[in-house]
């Protein structure tokens, strides 16, 4: 039996700074898939990429997934108002499971807790449409009503020592007071208590002043200092689940299960590929593996292209005007000959050659002599 993926608030810290090159992208089109997830495709400054939302999760697909005939209505419902719109922000409610998709005029609410939810509002945060009516004793998700925010645990970015110091009066141990009233993430929790090398089963209360501070620094640390260059994402195996988080643990090097290059990177792996273990047959999963390399095949091809374009780029722009005389020449020539046919030429202008002229279609050839 699999067991359950989990994925702390922080780890989606780290994926909001992999998703930067995302922000000012163009909706070309949202669609539902028929696994019933939400996928957006964007046109980036480098290309198209596809954001997918899951009840619990959001990534950019490295996958090519097949969209629904017909959609639920709320797949559409959201293509009807953010088809053509660019995609302004993505920021995080603290460190919290909650999400906000910035447009000019709407604001697409992922909250990836519970079931999972995607809430579109309007420009006064009224909700036009959720994915789903919801309803708590402190708010309800629906049409029409003004989006109310989940009640909200500390920040631990911007939490004060002295704030610090009165939560962890509490009658409970180290790490349920650190998770439950700092906002703090299980294992890092148990992270802290290892590099402080405070035992965790000690009740919160009867902890010295210096004990506090090392880890109120060391916990706070975790997420005041959110960089790619610390960013080592690894699945860890800890109480019967599976763990994604965005750097290694000393506490858990000997639980370790995978490494991975990125969290978008993880969540292809062990979302994609695994849900298509569990619901689809091994010819899928091979037609998913096919299309990334597929993907990458056209990448390094395009790269290439690319490359061999700049490089042309770079030769028109050192012979320019010598280009430009004997495009010159070309002119005056279409101008005052009537042939119907190309006619070849090899008259040379400095470094550049002109060696035919195409009547017909009024295009001139030339050649550039490189320095040796």
């Amino acid at each position: 039996m699999a067991l359950k993926l989990e994925i702390p608030s922080i780890t989606f810290a780290y994926l909001l700074q992999e998703l930067k090159e995302l922000e000012n992208s163009l909706v070309t089109k949202v669609q539902e898939l028929e696994n019933n997830w939400i996928r957006f495709r964007l046109l980036t400054k480098t290309g198209q990429r596809d954001l997918v939302f899951t009840n619990n999760a959001f990534f950019c697909l490295q996958y090519s997934m097949h969209a629904k005939q017909q959609s639920s209505g709320f797949g559409g419902f959201l293509n009807k108002h953010l088809k053509m719109k660019k995609l302004l922000a993505i920021k995080q409610l603290n460190f919290e499971r909650v999400f906000f998709f910035e447009f000019s005029e709407h604001t697409l609410v992922a909250e990836l807790f519970s079931k999972g939810n995607l809430i579109l509002l309007d420009d006064k945060r009224n909700i036009m449409m959720p994915k789903r009516a919801e309803q708590w004793s402190s708010r309800t998700i629906k049409r029409g009503l003004p989006y109310k925010e989940p009640p909200l645990m500390e920040n631990p970015a911007e939490l004060s020592f002295e704030k610090f110091c009165k939560l962890m009066r509490a009658e409970l141990k180290i790490v349920p007071a650190l998770v439950k009233l700092a906002g703090i993430a299980p294992v890092i929790a148990e992270e802290a208590c290892f590099l402080t090398k405070i035992q965790p089963s000690e009740q919160a209360s009867k902890l010295s002043k210096e004990q506090l501070k090392s880890l109120y620094s060391t916990t706070k640390s975790f997420y005041t200092k959110i960089s790619l260059e610390r960013e080592s994402p690894v699945l860890i195996e800890h109480k019967g689940k599976q763990i994604l988080v965005p750097f290694k643990l000393k506490s858990f090097s000997d639980k370790e299960l995978r490494t991975f290059k990125s969290v978008n990177e993880a969540l292809n792996e062990l979302l994609v590929l695994q849900t298509a273990s569990k619901g689809e047959s091994t010819k899928q999963i091979a037609e998913l593996e096919h299309s990334l390399a597929k993907q990458k095949q056209t990448l390094e091809k395009t790269l290439e292209a690319a490359s061999e374009l700049k490089k042309k780029g770079e030769l028109i722009y050192i012979h320019f005007n010598d280009i430009s005389a004997a495009l010159k020449f070309a002119k005056r020539e279409l101008l005052q000959r009537k042939d119907r046919e190309v006619v070849m030429y090899n008259v040379p202008f400095g470094r550049v050659m002109l060696k035919e002229i195409d009547f017909k279609k009024k295009k001139a050839r030339v050649e550039i002599k490189e320095s040796k």
